[in-house]
């Protein structure tokens, strides 16, 4: 592991130990730092560190040259200017938190052989450094040059820091100091910054971008900067990468309009010795929409005026988009679909989505249903839904005909259960009868008791905050409290950043705000998203695929349909460098797509680790079809405010190998938002749940240990899986279910074929697959012959284990149901439909439970330890289980 470790951080130090071309003989006029005088030895230094995101001072003015470094400070910068690596080893320390800024490097200069801790649970960051101890955390991760194993274990660091000049008129070295007193000596900031600057202090490049820049007349250095990225990327095409160790175009503070998306091709490619980063400075925003305030607006007159209700007309104001480039094309665009389309304008105002004229300001209750076709086909099959619901009966009905239609009316509809997400169009609105007919808009016909709703009716406009758009983009919009001082953004740019097919590109520390459609969506290989912020967005939040990706530490939020989907490696050989997905906070996501997860996590060799999802309409981490997934150490709380069946950990499919679940939290996922209104008005609806833990629709082959769930419908769901583990697992205050098996059976036809309905992708076959996972390859290829006695073919539950999990009886009566199978009978019946060799252990179920109604997450997590393998500090400590 270390020397594989250190080969990895020689040559990725290559590329990332930087240092600008563009000479700093003095500390810029405008430099971040008042206290680094031009004259002293580090300016260069300090700069170089600032620029490439290995620092940013103690303060936002203050670098504090000559404060002594702490253990946790210098692996931060080691560990910044090597890209940010994550680590794979678990956390044994406990004075290292998750939070802490220094969490991940430390453990990784730990499992590197950088530095150790102090004793073995303790590593002490706050202890401060000699210039023996940094000089030595440099040289190993330097690969330890020139070792020769003779004095003190820092005698070899320090005579190579000597040698090499890297000490040579720093403080450090103004005493004269042999080696031994070097260990004795506290390190200042300023000295370490200027060893890791003069190691690779020659070949980097650092162009410079800032708001008052000029494209036509910049070239960008400091002085002259470019006025975008876009001109920076395009002086980059034009330089022969093999001369540079690394490129760095550094964004100075400001707001950045976007009137086209930023646009990477292989042309801007980095190399593995010449990564490019784009390295935002604090306060950096990049916006793609345009920005209005109440003093652009007039008092709403003719127009749509007409339509509006009495008691709306003379408070409503009105703005002409075209003043700001959003044309009637392309408004009408997303008026001519029978289906929902994205392109439909999307109001924030100081950050908050408005809503687009909606009716009721809740949503109605689905009464009878018929479904008709038209021309025979079901594209254009169209589905009757009465107006005379069980919550405003014919005076409902009588308002809704009475809508002019002057506008197309869509229908946002859970039309089957709540997990089935249709928005589609308004056919016609009956005027002699109490009911309107909808395009057909999916694979469902409408249920009854279900729930729906309309947008864009003029008429609806009755609530502070709703709007509506014309065919000649004017807006009308109802004023908020927030309305005189607030901020109005709309998006203008269908995507803030794409890259296709781009290769060793980092985008640090930008604010992205305002998107019409999906915010990035990036192609390539070890691309990195670190510490962004992406808001505003009406459709996805981000999209990447490739492989040795990196999306660590960024704030998503505001988004229209799912936060994030990765998509990295082969599934069909398990190539492909590690992906991380650590560190990221989404919340307020699937504002209008139902069935918009915080993740989709998909291929090989992908880790999930430390992510914050909470405060979103659906649900949360998603793994299908995929080898080689972890997921540890997440929090999912408050999610699935619209839907039912979803699983905030959930997996899909039989071609899913080495997954594992583990030490995540998942609580206080009660059905809530529409999901519980109508629980409440409709008691005997037959609603599937949220689920912690989601095994769907014949998930196999998957691990589940050491997760903490508290407060959800269903702890555990595994829907016609085989082969899975489910263990050491704390279940407590579950609204219906803890563990759940279901027979979701595939059956054998009658001739001994497999039902396609299996669909397992061909490359389940080959020799990787069946040496990764030997039972697969007993399922039958399609169109063969088999034996239709075999239990692989009846797959549920056989293989499964279930076994040592801690629950709690605080809420649910039922310990775990197999859809009536008393759980004493199960067995018999697995092995009824299943043959012989199934392995479900329930005996060990009721070892660990208790019907306690007044225990606290505290003392369930300290009553489950025992049993539970997990890390329990990290929840305790930092109070996650008592959010």
């Amino acid at each position: 592991m270390k020397n594989r470790a250190l080969k990895y951080i020689t040559l990725i130090l290559s590329v990332l130990i930087t240092v600008s071309a563009i000479p700093f003989s003095v500390m810029a006029a405008d430099g971040p730092f008042t206290d680094v005088p031009s004259d002293a030895y580090y300016p260069d230094a300090v700069m170089w560190a600032y620029e490439n995101g290995i620092t940013t001072g103690t303060t936002e003015t203050k670098f504090a040259p000559a404060s002594t470094c702490t253990r946790a400070q210098v692996v931060t910068f080691l560990w910044r200017a090597l890209g940010q690596p994550m680590p794979e080893g678990k956390n044994t320390f406990s004075d290292i938190l998750p939070g802490n800024y220094y969490y991940n490097a430390v453990l990784w200069a730990c499992e590197n052989g950088i530095t150790n801790g102090t004793s073995k649970t303790e590593f002490s960051p706050a202890r401060t450094c000699s210039v023996a101890h940094i000089v030595t955390f440099i040289y190993r991760a330097f690969g330890e040059p020139d070792r020769t194993g003779e004095g003190e274990w820092y005698a070899d660091a320090i005579r190579w820091a000597k040698d090499s000049g890297l000490i040579e008129g720093t403080e450090s070295d103004k005493a004269g100091a042999g080696i031994q007193e070097l260990n004795s000596i506290d390190c200042p900031r300023a000295d370490v910054v200027t060893v890791l600057y003069r190691y690779k202090g020659t070949g980097t490049l650092t162009i410079h971008v800032a708001p008052e820049g000029n494209d036509e007349t910049g070239d960008g250095s400091l002085e002259n900067p470019f006025a975008t990225i876009t001109a920076a990327r395009d002086a980059i095409r034009n330089l022969d990468k093999s001369g540079y160790n690394g490129i760095t175009v550094f964004i100075e503070k400001g707001e950045y309009q976007l009137t086209e998306p930023i646009v990477f091709t292989d042309e801007d490619s980095g190399t593995e010795t010449c990564t490019i980063k784009y390295i935002g400075e604090k306060g950096v925003s990049i916006v793609g929409g345009v920005k209005f305030r109440a003093s652009d607006f007039t008092k709403a007159e003719g127009g749509l005026t007409e339509y509006f209700t009495d008691d709306v007309r003379d408070k409503m104001v009105m703005i002409d988009l075209n003043q700001f480039g959003i044309t009637p094309d392309m408004v009408n665009s997303a008026m001519t679909s029978n289906k929902y389309n994205t392109a439909l304008p999307f109001l924030s105002l100081n950050g908050e989505r408005q809503m687009l004229a909606q009716y009721p300001n809740d949503f109605l209750h689905v009464g009878k249903t018929v479904t008709h076709s038209e021309d025979g086909t079901t594209n254009t099959a169209i589905d009757y839904v009465t107006l005379q619901t069980v919550d405003y009966g014919q005076e409902h009905a009588a308002f809704v005909q009475s809508w002019s239609q002057i506008l197309p009316v869509f229908v946002r509809a859970r039309l089957y259960k709540l997990w089935c997400p249709d928005d589609t169009r308004v056919a016609e609105i009956y005027k002699d009868e109490p009911k309107v007919d909808i395009y057909f808009a999916g694979g469902h016909e409408p249920e009854e008791g279900t729930i729906l709703y309309f947008y864009n009716v003029p008429e609806a406009i009755d609530a502070p905050g709703e709007y509506i758009v014309d065919r000649n983009a004017v807006l009308y919009y109802y004023p908020t409290e927030e309305f005189e001082t607030g901020l109005f953004t709309m998006p203008v740019v269908s995507q803030f950043v794409t890259a296709k097919g781009t290769d060793y590109i980092t985008i640090q520390n930008i604010e992205f705000t305002s998107c019409n459609g999906e915010g990035m969506n990036l192609s390539g290989r070890h691309l990195s998203l670190i510490g962004n912020t992406i808001s505003g967005v009406k459709g996805r939040g981000l999209r990447m695929s490739g492989d040795g990706l990196m999306v660590q530490d960024n704030v998503l939020f505001n988004l229209g349909d799912q936060a994030m989907y990765v998509q990295s490696g082969d599934p069909a050989t398990g190539e492909g460098d590690r992906t991380y997905v650590c560190e990221n906070d989404a919340h307020d996501y699937s504002l209008t797509a139902s069935y918009g997860n915080a993740l989709t996590a998909t291929g090989a060799n992908i880790t999930v680790s430390h992510n914050d999802f909470h405060d979103a309409n659906s649900c949360g981490i998603y793994v299908p079809s995929s080898v080689n997934v972890l997921v540890e150490y997440n929090e999912l709380w408050n999610l699935s405010h619209l839907c039912e069946d979803m699983g905030m950990l959930s997996a899909g499919g039989y071609d899913n190998a080495n997954i594992v679940f583990r030490y995540n939290y998942v609580h206080d996922i009660y059905p809530g938002g529409e999901a519980g209104k109508i629980l409440d008005h409709n008691p005997d609806y037959g609603y599937y749940g949220t689920f912690a833990i989601y095994y769907d629709n014949g998930t196999s082959y998957i691990e589940t240990y050491g997760n903490i769930v508290s407060g959800v419908d269903t702890g555990f769901l595994s829907n016609g899986g085989r082969g899975n583990k489910t263990h050491n697992n704390l279940f407590m205050n579950c609204r219906m279910w803890y563990i759940w098996y279901s027979h979701f059976m595939y059956r054998p036809a009658d001739d001994g074929t497999i039902s396609d309905s299996v669909n397992l992708p061909n490359y389940v076959y080959n020799d990787f697959w069946v040496q990764l996972n030997p039972e697969l390859s007993r399922l039958v290829l399609r169109g063969e012959e088999t034996d239709a006695t075999d239990p692989l073919l009846w797959c549920a539950p056989a293989g499964n284990e279930c076994r040592d999990n801690y629950i709690l009886f605080n809420k649910a009566d039922r310990l775990i149901t197999n859809w009536g199978i008393r759980p004493e009978n199960i067995e018999t019946y697995v092995q009824q439909f299943c043959g012989n060799d199934v392995s479900v252990d329930y005996s060990q179920m009721e070892t660990y439970t208790s019907r306690r109604n007044d225990i606290s997450p505290e003392e369930a997590i300290e009553m489950a330890s025992g049993v539970v393998d997990m890390d329990v500090q990290t929840f305790i400590t930092i109070g996650r289980v008592t959010k």
